[in-house]
């Protein structure tokens, strides 16, 4: 999970400044605080629940499945 979360984090990073989109301005988006935010990206928390990771890839203009997958995350919608 960590090593999953370091490369999320710092992909999102990556993403983020590549779009010019503020910390802050990306949390609020999505509704989780910078500080959490900032950790991810660092790779010093995991990755947030599947709602925010989806909601993630719509602002950064990303598929939603690519980036629960880089985040180890498993879509709620698929068949069990």
């Amino acid at each position: 999970m960590v090593e999953h979360g370091s490369r999320f984090g710092a992909h999102l990073r990556k993403l983020r400044v590549q779009r010019g989109i503020g910390l802050r301005k990306l949390a609020m988006t999505i509704g989780i605080s910078p500080t959490y935010l900032s950790m991810v990206e660092q790779g010093k928390m995991p990755p947030p629940a599947e709602r925010q990771v989806v909601a993630l890839a719509k602002v950064l203009g990303q598929d939603k499945d690519v980036f629960l997958a880089m985040a180890g995350r498993i879509p709620s919608d698929l068949p069990a």
